[in-house]
């Protein structure tokens, strides 16, 4: 069985430089179409077939909001490599890392009454990841 670890120590580099404290990421995982295979002249309701592309998954990055970061220029950005590393196991000497192409598609900020402001960014998998194991 694997070891679990916390996520502290967990970073992601943008190619453009984009910087910022990042409080949370949540990768949706790559999918597999499922396509509905249903016709008129067959009996059965519940036809299905797997499609063999697999769907690049989407990055949910949430960070301490800087307002004084121009958050439309990663917006406006093309599409870059970006790479996610994870902390370093215990006695290992690098943590995994994930490498993949992508680009921002959104960006929201919450401003809330007496607590800390955050944004959160989308950001749209152009490639499927490439994966590097902990040493």
């Amino acid at each position: 069985m694997a070891a679990t670890d916390v996520g502290t120590g967990s970073s992601i580099t943008f190619q453009t430089g984009l910087f910022a404290e990042i409080i949370n990421m949540d990768i949706d995982g790559v999918e597999v179409p499922v396509i509905d295979a249903k016709h008129m002249a067959g009996s059965d309701t519940a036809k299905k077939i797997f499609g063999r592309l697999l769907e690049p998954p989407q990055l949910t990055v949430e960070i301490n909001l800087n307002t004084d970061k121009d958050w439309k220029a990663v917006l406006k950005a093309v599409p870059e490599t970006i790479t996610i590393t994870f902390p370093t196991p215990a006695g290992g000497s690098s943590g995994a890392t994930w490498v993949f192409t992508g680009k921002a598609v959104s960006f929201s900020a919450n401003v809330p009454v007496e607590d800390k402001m955050t944004g959160t960014y989308v950001i749209q998998a152009t490639t499927l990841p490439v994966f590097t194991a902990s040493a």
